[in-house]
């Protein structure tokens, strides 16, 4: 049948822990474990998973290992102590009475029955109430239910109230006298049945009036732990001779359902040097048991038994010892391993020279070759007229064609620089991974310290770049247009003639009527011609000085203009500077991080293979370090090892391996349990007994 063993989650991780020796044990098909929750209040507290647990079955029966509660007791189920009161009732059917004296005496007697089982009834009701305070109680409440037979309704049919009162009143003139057993067996069965109806009240609470999802066990068998026997009682109580029904009535005062049965384990206290071992032998018993059926009516309700575990120590000793000597072998090979890797590792780097290799920062240029930006600027020496010495306007249209050409240059070229640059970058993040593997730790976080700072410097450097191409497009515009506004300002040689020989006739036309009137008088005619000429040379000098004017506004201007173009070349050097200083960021960063990434994948190079080597080497010697701390004192006993070959692992793979250990014949053995004709399979061969025998426990 299938078990669940109701467990703490101390057990559990120890059978975990101890899996080395307990494996032989395990059948997932016939038990598993459920932990309970021996503080829970509510079914859901006390224990959550049974029913995911339990599934579809309709047949298990349940194993609880009890708490450490009653351990140091000699029966760990008798939690309460009850104390009755002193029974102090005479006798009602003395000889020699008259019917009246008869009939007082029993009067008597009534009063001292009522009495004392009233103080009765109150001590039990104590003894009830703090039983319920008991985790097995509150566990086993909720895997029970009531018997019909038991019930409050049967209860009335089968045991009716009975009218004992014998009062003088209510006697008639032909008494009868009731014997004194007969009184007895009425307060003795009222109070049978207060306890019942008591008993089922205060299971009720436990399980808050519902009845449980979950199907309920077959067979409950509790197991406790007991680490005091009291052998000097218990011999002289051998020698006693005993009635059954003073067998101890443990179950009745500490509300355990009759489905209940009892078995004690006796080991050493934990402070003994054996008690892990003890332990081990004690979780064996209890997983042996739970893979094994009982056979009917081997264990009898109401009584305690005690479970035994025998184990021939020379064999034990035998395997032990030789399994220690197999994992020293075994430690011995993987520890060669390590040494000749160990070998293999170069020199750690100094601190100086791991800084110079890994944690400076790389140049990186940015070069616009092709984009001859010394063309932006206008070289012109303009003369007094727009075309002489040569043709203002046919020069400019070669510096705003070569400008133009310039500028579609200037848009292709940043990200073939940078493409360039890029190149660069992946060409100077290499790592020397010869150096790199020579790191160790510290100087590793000094490259990460490194990497960090790159990375801020370069998204600090990104978010600095401002893209400057429409405000340099506008500026050249502003600038080209200037100069297009000048030369059209400009005059022509032809034309600047024609104006001057037009002023020029103008004025001496002017001029004429005045040189006609004073040509009678020689003075006069002269004066005028002077003022003729004066004007001329008037009028020349004005043209001079206007174009004079007009070439200086025109040098400004290309000045002005050269200006614009030098500051589109700052900015775009400026840009360019920043790219780079981003670029020089990103490549030491990303250097940075391959070496990191190389010191994270060297563990899957000799590195890794010195990880997993020391990572087995640690299991070895922890598991050497349990077989010794489970077995110190068969060790000790252990025969001469004799050779043995290492386990043929492959120690380069990241594997936890299990070092089984060889506890004997694979078959098993079979021994006698509980009765004649039942035998119950053991996996092992050093187990030479198993057996389960009563308790006398009286009281």
């Amino acid at each position: 049948m299938f078990t669940v063993i109701f467990v703490e989650q101390e057990h559990i991780d120890l059978v975990r822990e101890y899996s080395l020796f307990l494996q032989p044990f395990m059948d997932k098909d016939q038990f598993t474990f459920c932990r309970w929750y021996p503080n829970g209040e509510s079914a859901e507290e006390v224990i959550p998973d049974l029913e995911s647990v339990i599934g579809v079955r309709k047949e298990w029966r349940a194993i609880i290992l009890c708490d450490r509660e009653g351990d140091g007791s000699e029966n760990p189920f008798d939690r309460v102590s009850c104390i009755m009161p002193e029974r102090k009732i005479g006798e009602s059917g003395a000889s020699g009475l008259t019917d009246t004296e008869s009939m007082n005496r029993v009067h008597e007697v009534k009063k001292a029955l009522e009495k004392y089982y009233k103080e009765r009834r109150e001590v039990r009701e104590k003894t009830f109430l703090e039983a319920v305070k008991n985790p097995l109680v509150r566990l086993t409440a909720l895997l029970c239910e009531e018997p019909d037979s038991i019930r409050s309704d049967s209860i009335r049919q089968e045991m009716p109230d009975i009218d004992v009162d014998m009062s003088p009143e209510n006697r008639d003139d032909n008494p009868v006298v009731i014997p004194q057993a007969e009184l007895e067996y009425y307060y003795e069965l009222q109070e049978s049945r207060w306890a019942t109806l008591k008993k089922r009240e205060l299971r009720n609470g436990l399980r808050g009036g519902r009845k449980m999802p979950w199907t309920l066990p077959r067979d409950i068998i509790c197991i406790a732990r007991r680490t005091s026997r009291h052998m000097a009682d218990t011999l002289d109580s051998a020698w006693e001779k005993h009635e059954e029904q003073d067998y101890s009535r443990f179950y009745d005062r500490n509300l355990y359902y009759d489905k209940l049965r009892y078995i004690v384990y006796d080991i050493k206290s934990e402070h003994e040097n054996t008690y892990t071992g003890e332990y081990i032998a004690f979780l064996t018993a209890v997983l042996l048991l739970a893979g094994q059926a009982i056979p009917s009516g081997t264990l009898a309700p109401y009584r305690v038994y005690r479970l035994s575990c025998t184990m021939d120590e020379e064999r034990l000793a035998h395997y032990v010892g030789r399994y220690l000597a197999r994992l020293e072998e075994t430690e011995n090979v993987v520890k060669g391993r390590l040494s000749e890797i160990l070998d293999e590792l170069p020199e750690h780097l100094k601190d100086k020279d791991a800084e110079r290799l890994f944690c400076r920062r790389q140049s990186i240029h940015v070069n616009m070759e092709d984009t001859e930006l010394s063309k932006l600027t206008f070289s012109l020496k303009p003369g007094l007229v727009t075309d002489r010495p040569v043709s203002e306007s046919a020069k400019w249209a070669e510096a705003k064609a070569n400008v133009q050409e310039v500028f579609r240059n200037l848009e292709k070229q940043p990200k073939r620089a940078v493409g360039r640059a890029a190149g660069d970058v992946r060409s100077l993040n290499t790592v020397n991974d010869e150096k790199a593997s020579a790191l160790n730790s510290l100087q590793i976080e000094d490259v990460k310290e490194f990497a960090a700072k790159e990375e801020q410097a370069a998204a600090a450097a990104i978010s600095g770049i401002e893209d400057d191409a429409d405000s340099i497009k506008q500026l050249r515009k502003n600038a080209e247009e200037r100069i297009d506004r000048v030369i059209e300002q400009r005059i022509s040689l032809k034309k600047a003639k024609y104006i001057i020989l037009t002023l020029v006739i103008s004025g001496i036309l002017c001029c004429i009527p005045l040189i006609a009137g004073n040509a009678q008088d020689r003075n006069d005619m002269l004066n005028s011609v002077y003022i003729t000429m004066f004007v001329v040379f008037s009028v020349l000098a004005v043209s001079a000085a206007a174009l004079l004017i007009l070439r200086n506004s025109f040098q400004k201007e290309i000045r002005s203009y050269n200006s614009s173009m030098n500051l589109i070349i700052s900015r775009v050097e400026s840009i360019i500077r920043k790219y780079e200083a981003c670029l020089s960021h990103v490549c030491s960063t990303m250097r940075a991080n391959s070496v990191l990434q190389y010191s994270d994948r060297s563990a899957g190079q000799k590195s890794f293979r010195i990880a997993v080597l020391e990572k087995h080497l640690s299991d070895i010697r922890e598991r050497m370090a349990l077989v010794n701390e489970l077995f110190g004192s068969v060790v000790k006993k252990a025969p001469e090892k004799g050779r043995v070959s290492a386990f043929s692992y492959d120690f380069d793979k990241a594997s936890d391996y299990l070092y089984p250990m060889y506890t004997g014949n694979e078959g098993g053995i079979s021994i006698e349990f509980l009765q004649p004709g039942n035998h119950i399979r053991i996996p092992v061969d050093f187990i030479t007994d198993i057996s389960v025998r009563r308790e006398e426990l009286y009281e």
